[in-house]
């Protein structure tokens, strides 16, 4: 259940006014920008320092993952417990789910 949205504070109102005057100029500058160039301009902006850590919490990802899938093959080539003859369903399968963390993390942030 999303929360109902609350009642802008005075900075916000104060940032928006002043946003609004940047634009206008902008604007007034170069006719014609598109109401979709804006909206990049202040979603650029407004990237904050988390989603700038997203590339490397993706590398992470695959260097963790390439880890993980190195160890179990090696441990199941030379032939240690019950993992004899699965590494390439097990690989393939640790393999199958960095990346789909890794498109995970890039859809969110798009």
């Amino acid at each position: 259940m999303v929360p109902p949205p609350s009642a802008p504070s005075a900075r916000a109102r104060d940032l928006a006014n002043r946003l609004a005057e940047v634009v206008e100029t902008f604007q007034r500058q170069y006719p014609g920008t598109s109401t979709e160039d804006i909206r990049q301009a202040v979603r650029l902006a407004t990237r904050s320092e988390r989603n700038v850590q997203r590339p490397r919490l993706a590398a992470g990802l695959a260097v963790l993952g390439a880890l993980v899938a190195g160890i179990v093959s090696l441990l199941a080539s030379k032939g240690v417990g019950a993992m004899e003859g699965t590494v390439p369903v097990v690989a393939i399968g640790i393999v199958a789910v960095v990346v789909a963390m890794m498109v995970a993390l890039r859809r969110r942030d798009g």
